[in-house]
């Protein structure tokens, strides 16, 4: 007589064994879902950059209604806040993603500074 299946030993080791792939493929996953998000927000980030340096070209200096409609129109993107603008340069916060990040934007060397807050 021919017994068929499996044993109790061999069922608890691949059940062992996915256990440990599923416990070191699970953060490896989290960790991967994070820099897609950063990724996705410094692609924002440039955008926001080319945008506002459109705006500075246009107007030889950051007016902020002038950024924001820019943002708006380029991007479609409207939880960007100016914090601060001196004409030449600008301060921008905005949220993607769900992580707040902040670019500083000098309009006359046409560099940024992206940050995460």
């Amino acid at each position: 007589m021919i017994k068929k299946g499996f044993t109790l030993i061999e069922l608890i080791v691949v059940i062992s064994i996915i256990a440990i792939l599923g416990g070191i493929l699970v953060p490896k996953y989290a960790t991967y879902i994070i820099k897609a998000k950063e990724t996705k927000a410094e692609q924002i980030g440039r955008m926001i950059f080319v945008s506002s340096m459109r705006s500075y070209i246009l107007d030889e200096s950051f007016i902020n209604s002038d950024v924001n409609a820019a943002i708006s129109e380029d991007i479609n993107i409207d939880n960007v806040q100016i914090a601060s603008n001196n004409g030449s340069s600008i301060s921008e916060d905005f949220n993607a993603e769900g992580l707040n990040y902040e670019i500083v934007i000098d309009g006359e060397s046409g560099t940024y500074v992206l940050t995460r807050k």
